[in-house]
């Protein structure tokens, strides 16, 4: 019977406990905080510039430790107070944790040294690129100054180039025999002298055909 009763699994004393309200074992709803934000207590608090937020936590606290509100609003000034207090603690560790530096471990290439060796590589970066640019104008300008330095064709020449063309295509239709215009003269007609057929076409002609004399003799040319 004695076990029973210290066993902390008897219905009857967990019975006992929640009738008694034991700390911090209050169901707290939300409906409950929002019903007491509109009181006059929590109003005044408020109205000193307090975060509602705050005040709201502040309240929660209150109905899950003990199941009843504030005496007064000196008292819930009081809680807010001890939550600002701790978010601030909090903060500050925070901030410390950050600022700790880590230690280097073995093996591992110092930190000053790895950001310093950034400027570094990126200056080395920007010479390279300096004389590339360098180097590219440098070879802009020669062949600027190629292409000004070449002769510029004047008149003269043209026409000197336009009447050698013109030479050169006369010399190819004397070259032409004056009758099937297809092959090239080798037969000069007598007595006459005129190298005007070739020598399929010439057996055919009696009479020249640049004079119209009469031919009575041929000898064949042979052009080099």
């Amino acid at each position: 019977m004695i076990k029973e009763r210290n066993s902390p699994n008897n219905p009857a004393q967990a019975l006992a406990r929640s009738a008694q309200g034991a700390p911090g074992s209050y169901h707290v709803e939300a409906r409950e905080i929002k019903a007491r934000l509109d009181t006059p207590t929590v109003q005044a608090v408020l109205d000193m510039g307090f975060s509602r937020n705050t005040v709201r936590q502040a309240i929660e606290r209150r109905l899950r430790d003990t199941g009843d509100d504030f005496p007064s609003a000196a008292s819930l000034l009081d809680a807010v107070l001890n939550i600002e207090d701790e978010m601030t603690r909090q903060t500050a560790q925070g901030a410390a944790a950050v600022a700790v530096i880590p230690q280097e471990e073995p093996g591992q290439q110092p930190l000053n040294r790895s950001l310093a060796e950034v400027p570094a590589s990126a200056a080395n970066q920007k010479t390279s690129q300096t004389h590339n640019s360098e180097k590219q104008s440098k070879k802009d300008n020669k062949k600027k100054k190629k292409k000004q330095d070449a002769p510029v064709p004047k008149e003269s020449d043209d026409k000197e180039t336009k009447s050698l063309l013109e030479e050169n295509k006369r010399l190819k239709e004397e070259r032409i025999c004056k009758i099937c215009m297809d092959e090239e003269v080798s037969v000069v007609f007598l007595p006459c002298g005129h190298l005007v057929a070739c020598v399929q076409c010439a057996p055919a002609l009696r009479n020249c055909a640049i004079c119209r004399t009469a031919i009575k003799g041929t000898v064949r040319s042979i052009l080099s």
